[in-house]
């Protein structure tokens, strides 16, 4: 490839580049709605364990395997109650001064 047409590619491609929008990276998301999401997923998995729901009762599974399934569970919710632990509160109540 000439010189030329090197040059003439690259500041193309510059070009392209600079016309493409600068992309701002997702916002995280709020404390608060982690923490929903949190208490909204230990809830389920407890829902799902005492109702039964987790698994059907059609499928035959033995001591061992439930026995397995309920430590992922337990190992599970500790995992999002250590993650919620970790979550700052930034939610503060409303100061109230001593003239009002």
């Amino acid at each position: 490839m000439s010189e030329q047409v090197e040059k003439a590619l690259f500041e193309l491609l510059h070009d392209i580049i600079q016309e493409v929008p600068r992309l701002e990276p997702p916002n995280p998301e709020s404390p608060s709605d982690r923490i929903k999401e949190i208490e909204a997923e230990i809830e389920r998995s407890r829902n799902g364990a005492e109702n039964g729901k987790r698994h059907s009762p059609m499928s035959a599974i033995t001591v061992e395997e439930l026995k397995e399934r309920t430590r992922e569970d337990r190992e599970r919710e500790e995992q999002l109650k250590a993650e919620l632990a970790s979550i700052p509160q930034t939610e503060t109540s409303p100061k109230i001064s001593s003239d009002e």
